[in-house]
């Protein structure tokens, strides 16, 4: 990734189209890759930053390794000029440090202190939400929300029709594919997706799909934030701090559908699954433990 940006940002100074890349690191940005837009490289360096802190954190790596590739990883952020990897960036942090705090604090009164956060959490949102317009403002993304709502609109209106079983899966949009048709006069591109991943997942799987894919994504994060604040190596982290990006930006992009978005999320939910299921807790107080 970085060549290929060096390349044509630096050394030809010229965009590669067929690859998406427009050459602008001589300007410092926006930077998008071979990921086409500048958030889709914002959520892949978001996820990059939590797998090098791990590495630093569990010392899986050499220390200077780790420290490199967090400053690279950083700098690249920056580079993208995404307020949604900002603002995710933001949300990450918060969540690394209220982990960090929950791993601390006696097990006896760990369940006390995890509905506090989650009381503490749901107010913070609630009162994001009442001052978002400010928020929208200092991160500089009035622009991108004004592409979405012009996006969304037309999604909103559509959706009735289909309401509860959807217009059908494609994953990445196809212009040849009804209804998309309707969505290339709103960008200067067709757009591959609803930029978010929940209205997204309504709009093609319907009410029926939004259920089941939240139901899925607040039992991965439950069982790896569980996981985090319980187990004593802190590779358990990784999991539920990657859900944070990928549950965030979901609200701004749709990347956790389709390609690395949903191989990641479906590592976290193998790992999440294996580690804390049903199933063990079956099998240690299930009649062949009473047995015992």
């Amino acid at each position: 990734m970085a060549s290929i940006i060096i390349f044509s940002g630096v050394l030809v100074d010229s965009p590669i189209r067929f690859l998406g890349i427009q050459g602008n690191l001589a300007e410092l940005g926006p930077l998008q890759g071979i990921f086409g837009t500048r958030n889709q490289l914002g959520v892949i360096t978001l996820i990059a930053i939590v797998t090098f802190g791990t590495e630093l954190r569990t010392r899986s790596v050499r220390r200077g390794v780790s420290i490199g590739s967090l400053v690279l990883a950083g700098l690249l952020l920056l580079l993208t000029r995404s307020p949604i990897a900002f603002g995710g960036l933001i949300i990450v942090v918060l969540a690394a440090l209220a982990l960090f705090g929950l791993r601390r604090v006696p097990a006896e009164s760990k369940q006390f202190w995890q509905i506090g956060l989650l009381a503490a959490t749901i107010t913070v949102a609630a009162a994001a939400w009442a001052a978002r317009t400010p928020i929208i403002t200092a991160l500089s993304a009035s622009n991108e929300l004004n592409k979405r709502l012009d996006l969304w609109r037309p999604m909103r209106i559509l959706i009735p029709a289909h309401e509860l079983e959807g217009w059908g899966w494609v994953g990445h949009w196809r212009q040849d594919v009804p209804p998309f048709q309707v969505f290339p006069n709103y960008f200067d591109r067709m757009p591959t997706s609803g930029m978010n991943a929940y209205l997204d997942v309504w709009f093609q799987l319907g009410l029926i799909g939004l259920f089941a894919f939240v139901g899925l994504v607040g039992l991965t994060f439950i069982r790896s934030w569980l996981l985090a604040s319980r187990q004593r190596s802190f590779v358990y982290a990784w999991p539920a701090l990657v859900l944070v990006v990928l549950l965030t930006t979901g609200l701004a992009e749709s990347s956790m559908l389709v390609e690395f978005g949903w191989l990641t999320f479906v590592v976290c939910c193998v790992k999440a699954a294996r580690e804390l299921s049903w199933r063990k807790a079956f099998a240690a107080t299930g009649p062949a433990s009473l047995l015992q």
